[in-house]
Parts: C-alpha cells; sequence; structure tokens
C-alpha cells in the first residue's frame, strides 16, 4: 500500500508547532528546576539520511559517556564528544559552492559535473 507523503504546509505547521512547544517549555523552566529539551525525528523510510545525519553528534557523545572511540561523518564531530573522537569524514565542499557561485554571478556558470 502506497502511503501518500505529507504536504508541505503539514510539514510546515508540524515543524512550526515543534519548535513553539520546544521554545516556550525551555524558555519557562527554571534554574532550580532545569529542563532538558530534545527533538525527535519521525520520517519516512526513504528520508535520504536525514535521520542518519541527525544522529551523528548523539553517537559521539554517547561514546564519551562510554569510554570507547567514535568515527564521526559529514563533518568534524570533536565538538561533540573530543575524548572520543578517532576521526571523522569531513566534506568540504566550499570551493565547489565559491566557484559555482562566482560563476553565477559573472553569467558564465555551466552545469558540470563534479
Amino acid at each position: 500500500m502506497h502511503k501518500r507523503p505529507l504536504s508541505a504546509l503539514r510539514c510546515a505547521i508540524a515543524v512550526t508547532v515543534t519548535v513553539t512547544v520546544g521554545l516556550s517549555l525551555s524558555l519557562t523552566a527554571s534554574a532550580v528546576d532545569p529542563l532538558t529539551v530534545g527533538v525527535v525525528y519521525i520520517g519516512p523510510i526513504d528520508d535520504d539520511g536525514w535521520t542518519y545525519q541527525q544522529e551523528q553528534g548523539r553517537k559521539v557523545l554517547a561514546a564519551e559517556r562510554h569510554g570507547v572511540f567514535a568515527v564521526g561523518y559529514a563533518s568534524d564531530m570533536a565538538y561533540f564528544g573530543p575524548k572520543a573522537m578517532f576521526t571523522s569524514i569531513v566534506y568540504d565542499w566550499a570551493s565547489h559552492c565559491i566557484q559555482a557561485t562566482q560563476s553565477l554571478i559573472d553569467h558564465r556558470w555551466k552545469p558540470q559535473d563534479y
């Protein structure tokens, strides 16, 4: 059975409600009774890695708490667990984005494969 994807409007409403509730709860927490706010992303099975990317920082935090090493993905994850970080794959698209943007500004942009 094929499920119909959420419309953009319903997604926007869900995000707005989540952010509003999260902010209102976190802003009302006092210093004596601090509140921990988390985000749970529930998405489609074919979410193109969104859930995977959101979990990377949490995995490094958990690794540091348990005294084991972690491998970061897509960026330097040492911020989340400096003692647990073994290595990270870092994707740096800056040079490609700068070149493409400048060629677009100069009206000489052409599609190309990287």
